[in-house]
């Protein structure tokens, strides 16, 4: 991995899953914990192949980014399709209301430190305003 592949993260933590070395922290941890208990097991599995899927492109195509921040967004994209998070506004939106309200109560932790989950989630609402006719 080159200089320019990960954002510099102080000897974060990492594990293997399904063969993918992937960051180990306690907002990763937290994170996990919070989709698994409130998504049905296929939702859960889907999100979870999707970090690793996230996390081997990210790799491979040397992209720059936060290793906390890609697993956490990964992690939690698919919240609005969960039972325990419908109601009655677009998956979308409920989704983006259930990571902005992890972020808020579990980001402050965050062990790198170099980016406000709470302040990245808030800034989703003006990608979840209805198009004109909608």
């Amino acid at each position: 991995m080159t200089a320019i592949a990960q954002r510099a993260q102080p000897d974060v933590a990492s594990r293997l899953l399904a063969g993918v070395s992937v960051p180990d922290t306690p907002l990763i941890s937290r994170a996990i914990d919070f989709a698994r208990e409130r998504s049905e097991p296929y939702l859960f599995n889907h999100v979870m192949r999707s970090w690793l899927f996230a996390a081997i492109l990210a790799k491979r195509n040397q992209t720059a980014h936060d290793s906390e921040v890609l697993a956490v967004t990964t992690i939690l994209h698919d919240l609005g399709l969960a039972e325990a998070f419908n109601g009655p506004l677009r998956f979308e939106v409920e989704g983006a209301n259930a990571a902005r309200t992890f972020a808020l109560n579990e980001g402050n932790g965050r062990s790198s430190g170099t980016v406000d989950l709470g302040r990245s989630c808030a800034q989703l609402d003006a990608f979840h305003q209805p198009l004109q006719g909608n």
